[in-house]
């Protein structure tokens, strides 16, 4: 429903942007609050939550773009499926003998 006010909103390029980056978020979150536990009697929850949402952006903006987008762009060499998603632009691609068509060739 591409004209409903909730799709456009959703559409924002913000929002995109944190829906590519939420796996990356999901996962570190989970291991900073750990780290971070022993801060809690110190700071208070408030400013701990702060410092948490803080320090997992820093450390997941970083990783998802150093670490998970190129080998998600390198596991095209090795894909068996026809079609695949592309990461750079969300839409299904045709996967030929390891390229997607009409791409220039990963790096190695």
């Amino acid at each position: 429903y591409s004209d409903w006010w909730l799709s456009k909103f959703l559409s924002v390029k913000w929002f995109r942007w944190l829906g590519r980056m939420s796996y990356t978020l999901y996962i570190w979150h989970g291991f900073l609050y750990i780290i971070t536990e022993p801060l809690k009697d110190g700071l208070g929850a408030g400013p701990l939550t702060v410092l948490r949402f803080i320090v997992t952006f820093a450390i997941c903006v970083p990783v998802h773009y150093k670490i998970e987008r190129p080998m998600m762009n390198r596991k095209l060499k090795y894909a068996s499926e026809k079609e695949t998603v592309d990461i750079n632009t969300g839409k299904m691609v045709e996967v030929v003998d390891g390229q997607v068509e009409g791409t220039v060739p990963p790096r190695n």
